[in-house]
């Protein structure tokens, strides 16, 4: 129900910063930009919101995915895009609050010069092992990775993301020695799980 509000509330906001989108012009597309891969949730809920904009608009939507940086390069784009009200980003708010600490020269100006419309979600986070994997709990998994180092691999959805930083919190919590393995998007990582413990949003 809370993801429901607030995508509804996203769609509000949205509608402001392009004025309900009736004074824009309906041969040309709105582009949405995520800066991570397809299938992932900030590209699921990207698609959510641009389904229902077009409903309330009658607009065209598309969605371009430009993974890479923690929301860099997609940063980059938006800010390079003309103010003309037809680009809107669709980024996670720990893009903007981890990567300008953990980039040895971030783009700043990438970082601070955006302004939220509104929240779409608020996500939880849940880590999964394969089923051969003979561990239900984490206590369980834990025990598992004291006794052999050696399967303390983890995947995540991108290099210096949040999912990276609750691999590292959970690393620091336990004591234990654990290995982080990027993929360029939830998506991508779902198909193509190469390690058997991956923490998702």
């Amino acid at each position: 129900m809370k993801r429901r509000m607030l995508l509804k509330s996203g769609i509000a906001g949205a509608t402001s910063v392009l004025g309900t989108g009736r004074a824009l012009s309906q041969d040309r597309a709105v582009r949405l930009i995520v800066p991570f891969a397809v299938g992932g949730s900030t590209d699921i809920l990207a698609r959510a919101l641009a389904e229902q904009l077009r409903r309330l608009t009658g607009q065209t939507y598309i969605i371009d995915n430009k993974p890479g940086g923690a929301g860099k390069v997609a940063n980059e784009l938006a800010l390079a895009a003309k103010p003309d009200g037809r680009t809107l980003l669709v980024n996670v708010a720990s893009n903007y609050t981890l990567v300008p600490h953990t980039q040895k020269e971030p783009s700043q100006r990438s970082f601070t010069t955006f302004m939220p419309a509104s929240a779409l979600s608020v996500l939880d986070f849940a880590l999964y092992v394969r089923p051969n994997i003979p561990a239900n709990t984490l206590q369980e998994y834990i025990q598992l990775v004291r006794k052999d180092p050696q399967i303390g691999f983890y995947s995540t959805s991108a290099l210096g993301n949040i999912t990276h930083f609750c691999g590292l919190m959970l690393a620091s919590a336990t004591k234990l020695q654990l290995q982080d393995v990027p993929f360029q998007g939830g998506g991508l990582l779902c198909w193509e799980l190469s390690v058997d413990t991956c923490l998702l949003e």
